[in-house]
């Protein structure tokens, strides 16, 4: 395998976490969180360029090996412009801490919300566009994080004979079907190639939604929307919010508002029961929360999804979770927070800053150790909490989290309890 010359880089220099993202976004509106103002109106941009080239904001310019720093105010949109040095085209720019690839252009603009780590990689111009008879084929997951990257001969199939690319990338609730070029197709090509794998939404879930204790189960396809809705009003009692309810069987599990509207639209990316609550008053906001995770254990990964909703009264400034393996870390509420400087934090950002909309991770080093208490074959308990940044009409920026999750799956038996966990419950 060849890695491009900026991801090689990164490898040897990221931290020991590795998470692979990856996003899908729709109108709805998502649970309650715990709340408090954003202490921090600034945040700092940091980043590492990887060949020969240059990066400005359009006031200060950096060229490699130098990096740029910038500091930046919450809320305000930046805009990173790279000038390739001789003979070097921009490859690409990637979130540091996550290996995510953000854009393929010279140009990358966001909006500042947190700290950030970039790097933007100069490769040599051969290895981007066709150049002495060579093109680079770049194959990436469905979240553009980049499986490898290779210069190889136009017209040359050997890449698909040399077992390089993945022979079935995973992806939540979906069946991999294949990759978006034929062998052929990629050969025929002239320029810098990209590579995608292709999906079935094959998974179905029970949606259950429970109205003045009548349950009422339907079918949800993976990825799809689902709408339900309840009455204005029951027995006289205004409609205050529905409610996922805790699940008995998993003592981790809390119960949590997942919207403050009657009619409620969202995603399905696992069963989900939603129970409607009337005569309580509540004041609608913005609200974020986890929904819940999937192992995959035959790849020593884990899933997580979450949901977001915020009223027109704010915009999203950033949106995306915060992750752990750390217990000191991970059952503290005033640990397990934004701009802490820890390297056991991993904070994945979701690309859209859209309203409403459900973003999910793939954390991908979920390796079974052996317990030293019970001898069992233990897979690491992995703490997340949702997090949004929200400005309002006065400018006012509010940092707002979800419960602590705990995503807890201890031996290879795993059946969906917990009952042999050897480590203290986060939620007592």
């Amino acid at each position: 395998m060849v890695l491009a010359e900026g991801a090689l880089k990164m490898t040897q220099r990221k931290k020991w976490i590795a998470v692979l993202l990856a996003a899908v976004f729709i109108l709805s509106a998502f649970s309650t969180a715990f709340c408090a103002s954003a202490e921090e109106q600034t945040c700092t941009v940091l980043v590492d360029l990887y060949g020969s080239g240059s990066v400005t904001d359009g006031t200060t310019t950096a060229s490699a090996p130098a990096s740029l720093m910038l500091t930046c105010t919450v809320g305000q949109t930046v805009t990173l412009t790279a000038t390739p040095g001789a003979n070097r085209e921009t490859a690409y720019w990637v979130n540091g801490e996550t290996d995510r690839i953000l854009s393929f252009t010279d140009t990358y603009s966001f909006t500042a919300g947190t700290d950030l780590y970039l790097y933007v990689s100069f490769e040599e111009a051969q290895a981007v566009s066709a150049q002495n008879g060579r093109h680079q084929v770049v194959y990436l997951s469905e979240g553009d994080n980049i499986y490898y990257s290779e210069t190889i001969s136009i017209g040359s199939t050997a890449y698909y004979e040399s077992n390089i690319a993945p022979i079935t990338p995973y992806s939540d609730g979906k069946t991999w079907t294949g990759w978006d070029k034929t062998p052929e197709e990629v050969a025929a090509e002239t320029g810098r190639v990209f590579v995608r794998p292709t999906y079935d939404n094959t998974a179905s879930y029970t949606v259950t939604t429970v109205i003045d204790g009548v349950a009422t189960k339907s079918q949800g396809t993976y990825g799809g929307n689902f709408n339900t809705s309840a009455p204005a009003t029951l027995h006289g009692e205004p409609f205050s919010y529905w409610v996922v309810p805790k699940d008995e069987d998993n003592p981790n599990s809390q119960t949590v508002i997942a919207s403050y509207n009657a009619f409620y639209q969202f995603i399905v990316v696992m069963p989900i029961t939603l129970e409607a609550v009337y005569g309580e008053e509540v004041t609608a906001g913005a609200v974020t929360r986890v929904v819940g995770d999937v192992p995959d254990k035959a790849n020593n990964s884990i899933t997580i999804h979450t949901e977001r909703s915020v009223t027109n009264y704010y915009s999203v400034v950033e949106n995306g979770i915060l992750l752990t393996t750390d217990p000191s870390i991970g059952n503290l509420e005033d640990e397990l927070v934004l701009d802490t400087g820890n390297s056991s934090i991993i904070k994945g950002t979701a690309k859209e800053t859209t309203n409403s909309g459900t973003y999910t991770v793939r954390y991908t080093k979920w390796f079974p150790v052996e317990d030293e208490l019970t001898g069992a074959n233990i897979y690491p308990v992995v703490y997340v909490r949702s997090y949004l940044i929200v400005k309002d009409a006065q400018g006012t920026t509010t940092t707002l989290y979800s419960p602590i999750y705990c995503a807890d799956h201890v031996n290879d038996d795993y059946n969906g309890g917990m009952f042999d966990n050897p480590y203290d419950d986060p939620l007592d």
